[in-house]
């Protein structure tokens, strides 16, 4: 995570061209599974958690999308 706060000049005399391009890609990673997070408990949880097909509140079914009528 030091990478973060690291700026791409510091890392480019350091490192080199590789390593700023390398650590440039894992931040937009890390950026596209935060939103990609966001949209699963936001949205797609909730939906999964409405059914009532598989088992109670506290199983793990229960949050899945096999716990939804396939109508």
């Amino acid at each position: 995570m030091y990478f973060i706060i690291f700026r791409d000049e510091k890392i480019l005399r350091k490192c080199g061209y590789d390593a700023v391009q390398y650590l440039s890609f894992q931040r937009h990673i890390m950026v596209l599974m935060a939103i990609i997070t966001a949209v699963s408990l936001g949205v797609v949880l909730p939906i999964n958690f409405a059914g009532d097909l598989e088992g109670d509140e506290r199983s793990f079914g229960h949050t899945t999308v096999s716990n939804l009528h396939p109508e």
